[in-house]
């Protein structure tokens, strides 16, 4: 845990305009082995989350096994602004990635360590993914049906929640060391339990003031007709709302919901199966999207239960220009998730993400070392 989350963090900075250099092993990073890759056959340079989270970015492979590898290290960061990096605390200093490092070689640099644990604390060294990032934030006690085993999350929630958290405190770093004319030299330390756990909602708050230990509660939002439901192509998320938007919602719907009876909010919880089956019935012949946009027309906040393939044919997130074709060496290319916000309009840099060692030559140049002293390197393992 903490790999994807560098990589987004940086991504998000490379998209904002940053010239980001990703170092990588000599063999590549692990992204380049994990899919999707086109036409399920392994290629390096078309993974499909490395694409996605390496887009914009320049890639220097250099071996940090090696004093040499080291070396250019340092040379490297002292060229930098920012220093991001997932090493564990316990091999940082072996791979010349610990603040005193990082420090030794620029001290002006900002550095950014993002880890499952974080810098302190009695779990420092331990590992984990988002599966057990959820475990011990809560997100999983609070996830699935009040009745059976909690559920994971199906997206890494707590890696993309460290990733922002990285590029916020990244250019917020930045920007203080700038405003203050004091240079950088700040060392911010995100733990990914941390960033997890930050999005935990109000649920820590009710357990503080309360003594509550909110539990899970699945789809139902605790009356009829709030919840996930079933229709014609799929599902919609319904929330039949109360007071004014209830009264919508039963007119939108019609037939056994306009008899009275049905208008009170103890009503919905006496006759919530009678008042289900109804709404069930209404939603059998109509498709999600027919759901949603006559729902939303009566300003009753439901939605359609997007699938990634609905949500690749999005018109509002193609019309934001978040959705946009990516092209790929060899291959015809895809659509890949943009910016997640707009900055005046479309200011949003889109490049390829690079092949294994693609800039380490430029790298390394921009170093001072000749072509022969990058040939030698390169033969010897320590670049690629």
């Amino acid at each position: 845990s903490g790999a994807v989350s560098l990589a987004y963090g940086g991504a998000l900075l490379a998209g904002l305009g940053a010239q980001v250099t990703k170092l990588e092993p000599v063999a590549g990073e692990w992204g380049r082995r994990s899919g999707p890759f086109p036409g399920d056959r392994p290629q390096r340079d078309h993974a499909g989350q490395f694409w996605y989270l390496n887009a914009a970015k320049r890639s220097a492979a250099i071996n940090l096994g090696t004093a040499a590898g080291r070396a250019l290290l340092g040379r490297m960061i002292a060229r930098c602004d920012l220093v991001l990096h997932d090493a564990a605390p316990a091999d940082a200093a072996a791979l010349g990635l610990d603040a005193e490092s990082i420090a030794e070689a620029n001290a002006d640099v900002v550095q950014v360590a993002v880890t499952p644990f974080g810098q302190a604390g009695p779990y420092r060294d331990w590992l984990a993914t988002d599966l057990e990032q959820q475990a011990l934030s809560g997100l999983l006690d609070l996830t699935g049906e009040p009745d059976r085993e909690p559920l994971r999350i199906g997206a890494p929630v707590s890696e993309y929640a460290a990733g922002q958290i990285a590029a916020l405190s990244a250019l917020t770093a930045l920007h203080a060391a700038r405003e203050s004319g004091e240079g950088g030299g700040e060392v911010v330390d995100v733990a990914v339990l941390e960033a997890a756990a930050s999005i935990m909602e109000h649920s820590m708050a009710i357990y503080q003031y309360r003594g509550i230990v909110r539990r899970r509660s699945g789809n139902w939002g605790g009356l009829s007709a709030w919840g996930i439901y079933p229709c014609k192509d799929g599902f919609v998320v319904v929330v039949s709302g109360l007071g004014e938007t209830y009264q919508r919602f039963r007119r939108l719907i019609g037939g056994v919901l306009l008899e009275e009876g049905f208008e009170t909010i103890v009503a919905r919880t006496q006759l919530a199966s009678e008042m289900d089956a109804a709404f069930m019935d209404w939603l059998s012949d109509k498709t999600k999207d027919e759901v949603f946009h006559a729902a939303q027309r009566e300003k009753i906040p439901f939605s359609a239960l997007a699938t990634p393939a609905d949500v690749a044919m999005s018109a509002q997130l193609q019309a934001r220009g978040y959705l946009q074709p990516q092209p790929m060496p060899d291959h015809e290319g895809v659509v890949m998730p943009g910016a997640p916000f707009l900055i005046d309009g479309d200011s949003w840099r889109r490049a390829p993400a690079p092949r294994l060692g693609e800039h380490t030559s430029e790298v390394l140049g921009e170093l001072g070392l000749e072509k022969a002293t990058i040939l030698r390197l390169v033969r010897a393992g320590v670049a690629r």
